[in-house]
This record gives C-alpha cells, structure tokens and sequence, in this order.
C-alpha cells in the first residue's frame, strides 16, 4: 500500500518530487528515465516507481531507468515517476513523453552456403555456391538443391 505524501510541516520526511526524463518504447515495454530528487527525506530506503498512463501498469527500481512490462504494443502510454523512501511518497513527476510498444521483428533468416554439386553445364563452375535461405529452428541442409538455379 502507498505511503501518503506528507506535508512541509511533517518534520521533513516527504522526499522530492523525481523530474522525468524520456520513456523510450520496447517490445510489451518501456524505459523511463528520470532524476532523483536532491532530497530524499529521511530514508530507510528508496524506491521509484513509474506509473503508466493508461492502465495503471507499474514498475519500480532504486535507480534510473525503470522498466515498466506487460504494456500492450501499439497502445500509447504516458508514464510519471514517484519516490517511497519508506516513510512517504512524493509528489509524482510531469508526464513522459508518449511512446508505443512494439513487437520485435522476427529473427533474420539464416543463410547457409554449401559447395555445389559438379557442374552440369558449361555455365556452372566449382567456385559457385549454394545459398539456402532458412527460418530459425528449420532443417537447413540444402538437401535436393537444382543445379546452379538453386541461388
């Protein structure tokens, strides 16, 4: 449960209020950069904690950046960071930048060359090769290649 924040009149334990920094998209997730406050209270520990708009989606760290999972790619999120310092909370951040999530593309195929087989025409030599293009996990032995229209 969050600490409420205190008032200036409360012996000076509320911390400083985080200033934002860039939110830079992953995939299902962000990073939000920020600054730590100059004060931090009376501390028995700190702990920032970025917030994303929509959703309410959290993440938390003791320095900056802070990863926030589980966001939906394509939607837009916003994100404000806070501190607990054990004690009370802060006030939170300005807003981020918006950024999306996004999926991270497919590995790249893998590209296997293989000898040829002997030439069978006067237009195929020993130095061609074969390539075979080949999706992660996929058998790639090149196994019944054509003659040199194989690449």
């Amino acid at each position: 449960m969050p600490l409420p924040p205190i008032s200036s009149g409360s012996g000076g334990k509320q911390p400083g209020t985080p200033t934002i920094g860039t939110a830079t998209a992953g995939d299902a997730s962000a990073s939000i950069t920020f600054t730590a406050p100059s004060y931090l209270g009376k501390p028995t520990g700190t702990t920032y904690t970025a917030t994303s708009t929509p959703s309410s989606i959290t993440g938390t760290s003791s320095t900056s950046p802070i990863t926030v999972s589980g966001l939906s790619n394509g939607t837009a999120y916003t994100f404000k960071v806070k501190l607990g310092n054990g004690v009370a909370t802060s006030l939170e951040s300005a807003s981020s930048n918006s950024v999306s999530p996004v999926a991270a593309p497919p590995p790249p195929p893998i590209i296997i060359a293989e000898p040829p087989p002997p030439p069978t025409s006067p237009y195929c030599t020993s130095t061609d090769y074969y390539y075979f293009e080949c999706s992660v996990g996929q058998n790639c032995g090149g196994t019944g290649a054509p003659g040199c229209s194989g690449y």
